[in-house]
């Protein structure tokens, strides 16, 4: 039977002071860690940190299957730390906080020297404070030579005085120019392919004096091309199918243009991902033969306005 003068003093106790928080779930590193954290947001004593924000982060670090604050980056635990509806944020502004100061401990006061080498720079680890942006991210830029030079550009920017929203855009900018940059090779391999296949195409044309042969020659060098074609088990059907299509379109490239080719490719990968299959009542039946249509009218165009007025299989002139 509890002692009546400590009942006394419970129930005089705020219900708020008494509720607890156990760390036992959390693993000996990780719950240090936490410890530390929870101190020094005491000694800073600028926000009131609820029992139950902190049960909540005890929960999150628990399921996560961390053993320490920085086996993951602080977006990472921001993303896990994310209230559902009716709950306030507090629970991932104290994650970020117990993540920024154990990382300042365990790397010292900050600056640059540590912040530079990282692909995100945290702003107030380099004394930057007052700004709408938290970091500058630099993993968007694939290309090792273009980081360091965004690298090197951003912290001289930052030197100078300019504004954080300056260097945050420009970085975008230098960012979606990698990602542009990093397909340039793709690109710069397919407009060669594509211009190799143009000039042999016109030279067998030149060849055998016909449109219709040389589309079928033509299709037989792409074919041999196809290097995986021939091992699959059912290879002369697969070869007779590529042998049709390709001819069909080179002799379009030859009667009609690049524009119609262009919209003969653009039509038959477009309808790989339509919907549409032999029953005509299912909910997506409408919208698959909509867009089947539309498809078939842009191909149907570009071939009338690339004819002309000439014969799709004479190729002379009407009057």
């Amino acid at each position: 039977m509890p002692d009546l003068a400590e009942f006394a003093r419970a129930c005089e106790t705020p219900p708020g002071a008494r509720e607890r928080a156990d760390l036992a779930s959390l693993p000996r590193q990780l719950k240090l860690e936490f410890q530390y954290a929870l101190q020094r947001r005491r000694d800073d004593n600028t926000t009131k940190t609820r029992p139950h924000d902190i049960c909540g982060v005890i929960k999150i670090l628990a399921g996560s299957g961390a053993t320490s604050l920085l086996m993951l980056e602080e977006q990472e635990w921001r993303r896990r730390s994310c209230a559902p509806a009716g709950e306030t944020r507090q629970q991932a502004a104290l994650l970020s906080y117990a993540y920024s100061e154990v990382c300042a401990l365990a790397e010292g006061e900050g600056g640059w020297d540590s912040e530079y080498p990282r692909d995100t720079w945290r702003l107030r680890r380099l004394g930057i404070t007052g700004t709408p942006f938290a970091t500058l991210q630099f993993g968007g830029i694939t290309q090792p030579w273009l980081k360091d030079l965004a690298k090197r550009w951003t912290r001289w920017r930052i030197s100078t005085g300019l504004s954080i929203t300056s260097c945050y855009h420009g970085l975008r900018a230098v960012t979606r120019f990698a990602g542009f940059a990093a397909h340039a090779g793709i690109l710069e391999g397919a407009l060669f392919f594509g211009l190799l296949v143009f000039f042999s195409i016109c030279g067998l044309r030149l060849l055998v004096k016909k449109d219709i042969p040389a589309a079928i020659l033509a299709a037989l060098l792409l074919l041999l091309s196809e290097g995986g074609l021939f091992t699959s088990s059912n290879w002369k059907v697969m070869a007779a199918i590529h042998i049709g299509m390709y001819s069909v379109l080179l002799f379009v490239l030859l009667r009609l243009g690049l524009v119609a080719t262009m919209a003969a490719v653009f039509f038959i990968d477009a309808t790989n991902l339509i919907t549409l299959g032999a029953d005509w009542k299912t909910w997506y039946a409408p919208s698959g033969l909509a867009t089947f249509l539309l498809l078939l009218g842009i191909a149907v165009f570009a071939f009338w306005r690339s004819l002309g007025t000439r014969e799709l299989f004479s190729g002379k002139v009407a009057p």
